[in-house]
């Protein structure tokens, strides 16, 4: 892990040169594929304006305002890309001017997620309305969205005694259930474009999911057989399978749009062969380009 106690008390320039090169090769590689597919999908397939397709490359389509409809699901990619770009610069940073390893970490994580939180909140409650739905894709909006994850992790590999009990681990994954239903409550009660939704909800939501990765490692860890092999290839195929499932719901749609009768059987076909092909094609992405990439760097 690149974060790990080890790997930040020995850090340097040359370390974080090869985590850039690792960003290039493997991230940019996959994003650039799927850019293409959704491309000649907008142009012959589905035909739709492609609007500055010349910022997705460089991950900027995001930075202060939403994606528009094309390649949409890139919004998640870029607020990833941004933090493995500053996040570490950040840290290198704090430790350069004489704080350890752990503080620098923790203090960064903690800055960003109070600094974006601030910000969106900023924006959804005194400016343009127009920003109520762009807080939620944009990169300087949603900056805190990976930190929640990147604070647990730190704590699961460089502060075990914090979760190595088996009753802090249910405590963490009481306190992530209870969060998601009370997110789930307000969500339902709430309008699309209300304020919670576009504020509070998302720190809510990121840290209830960050609080149940203990719990998960917890039972990943008991289970044996072909569901803890099953397991780990979804989690294997997850990053590909949410690049290629918007691409092949068009490829489906566009190939069954002239049925002129949808009847249930072939309704509930179309569905699983659309998760069948999703994952098949996410696995050939995983195997072809992100492992591949992974052990060049």
């Amino acid at each position: 892990m690149l974060f790990s106690q080890k790997t930040l008390a020995t850090w340097s320039v040359g370390h974080l040169k090869r985590h850039y090169l690792r960003l290039l090769f493997v991230i940019q590689k996959s994003h650039t594929l799927f850019l293409l597919i959704n491309i000649l999908i907008a142009l012959y397939l589905w035909p739709r304006s492609i609007p500055h397709w010349y910022a997705y490359p460089f991950f900027v389509q995001n930075l202060v305002h939403g994606p528009n409809h094309f390649f949409a699901e890139s919004w998640f990619i870029s607020v990833e890309v941004w933090f493995y770009v500053l996040f570490p610069l950040a840290v290198l940073w704090l430790m350069r001017l004489g704080h350890k390893h752990g503080k620098a970490y923790v203090s960064t994580v903690l800055c960003l997620i109070t600094v974006g939180s601030l910000i969106r909140v900023a924006v959804v409650l005194w400016g343009h309305p127009s920003f109520m739905d762009q807080s939620r894709t944009a990169v300087f909006f949603r900056m805190d969205a990976p930190m929640y994850g990147a604070l647990m992790a730190w704590l699961l590999t460089g502060r075990p005694a914090v979760w190595i009990a088996r009753f802090r681990r249910w405590l963490f994954g009481v306190g992530g259930l209870t969060l998601i239903t009370l997110s789930i409550i307000f969500m339902n009660e709430s309008s699309d474009s209300s304020t919670f939704l576009c504020t509070v909800f998302f720190n809510i939501a990121g840290l209830a999911a960050a609080l149940l990765l203990p719990t998960a490692i917890l039972y990943q860890n008991r289970l044996g057989g072909p569901i803890f092999r099953l397991n780990q290839l979804l989690a294997r195929w997850s990053y590909a399978a949410y690049l290629c499932n918007v691409p092949m719901a068009f490829l489906l749609f566009y190939f069954f749009s002239r049925q002129i009768r949808l009847n249930i059987s072939l309704a509930y076909s179309i569905f699983l062969a659309y998760i069948f092909f999703t994952l098949c094609i996410a696995a050939l992405c995983t195997n072809l380009i992100f492992q591949r990439e992974q052990k060049k760097c």
